[in-house]
């Protein structure tokens, strides 16, 4: 089995900015620069047929290049947060490729993300004991977070492994390019 998500990947500068963000916060598991990313779908746990099946539904996938920025930043919890991230300025075409990745994954048979889509990079994952106050005050520090923008040129299909530390190592399982 693997376990997939797709996911537009960071430009080095854009991913810099975001890693400049990551020291103030205790009790934080800071995403590695490596792993910053925009999640599209996250899709799970799938055999080897179906990630066949979502490669060919993906390479199907018709969006021309887009420019994309970050803006703003939050945290996913209310109450107990438990991950804080930087926001995606609003953007129709990256809504429209979140999209086309969602009909692709129900095109294989996977049931839908019923979630509201809310384009992000995840900081970090929040450890038991962190304080709510800490939370909130990071996020109104970052609030005006602001970078980019840059060109998406390319959405990957990625595996999620973890290490023996715990931690999560995603590996590229293939590459997209948006064309229009």
């Amino acid at each position: 089995m693997l376990r997939l998500f797709i996911a537009l990947p960071l430009p080095d500068a854009i991913a810099g900015a975001v890693q400049k963000t990551q020291s103030e916060l205790d009790r934080a598991s800071w995403s590695k620069r490596d792993n910053l990313h925009i999640t599209l779908r996250f899709v799970g746990e799938v055999d080897e047929a179906q990630a066949t099946d979502l490669d060919l539904a993906l390479a199907e996938i018709r969006v021309a290049p887009f420019e994309l920025a970050l803006q703003g930043s939050g945290f996913f919890g209310n109450s107990k947060p438990h991950a804080a991230w930087m926001g995606v300025a609003p953007n129709e075409a990256l809504n429209h490729l979140q999209r086309a990745c969602e009909r692709a994954c129900r095109q294989i048979g996977l049931d839908p993300d019923t979630r509201a889509y809310t384009p992000h990079v995840t900081t970090c994952y929040l450890q038991e004991g962190h304080s709510l106050e800490a939370v909130i005050a990071y996020q109104a520090r970052h609030n005006l977070f602001k970078a980019g923008p840059w060109t998406a040129d390319r959405f990957y299909l990625y595996a999620s492994h973890i290490s023996k530390k715990g931690s999560n190592l995603y590996g590229v399982e293939a590459e997209y390019p948006l064309i229009g």
